[in-house]
């Protein structure tokens, strides 16, 4: 359509039928863009609050709009096997570790996602204390699978770049 000179300028067809393509561009970018950010609502939806059952039904419906939309499950060598995780796997905030106490040098500020809590002051767990779950666990959530999901809502910020 647009062949280099600035005849687009002088003729109306041409400027119009130019405006016209750049607003189906656009409208399209703002198609892809819903669509995303409502798999990764969807996502997150499941994450928190669906059931397995919910989750398993819909995960290839999920996999397929993710796909669709260019994002892939990512292949991770391990030393020991190769496993697949997803791109969108929530990773934790905090530190594996066996009680804040030690894990922060203690001090009395650390806090942990287990809930567990010491006298004099301190506002973290440590071992043996109340709330302590009595094995190492993640200070952001609170669990205990060193290589479980994290189990508290996270807040996301996603850049699209279309």
């Amino acid at each position: 359509m647009y062949d280099g000179t600035d005849r687009w300028k002088s003729d109306p067809t041409l400027a119009y039928a130019r405006q016209a393509q750049e607003r189906i561009q656009e409208f399209n970018r703002l198609k892809r863009a819903r669509y995303l950010l409502d798999a990764i609502f969807l996502t997150n939806e499941l994450i928190l609050d669906g059931s397995d059952v919910e989750i398993l039904t819909l995960a290839s419906t999920i996999i397929n709009r993710f796909k669709v939309l260019g994002v892939f499950n990512t292949l991770v060598e391990n030393s020991s096997e190769s496993t697949r995780v997803s791109v969108l796997k929530p990773s934790h905030s905090g530190i594996y570790h066996c009680c804040t106490f030690c894990s922060s040098g203690g001090k009395k500020e650390a806090t942990c996602g287990c809930g567990g809590t010491m006298p004099g002051g301190y506002q973290g767990c440590g071992h043996g204390h109340v709330g302590h779950p009595g094995v190492s666990h993640w200070s952001c959530c609170g669990s205990v699978l060193r290589h479980g999901r994290c189990l508290v809502f996270q807040t996301y910020v996603h850049q699209l770049l279309l």
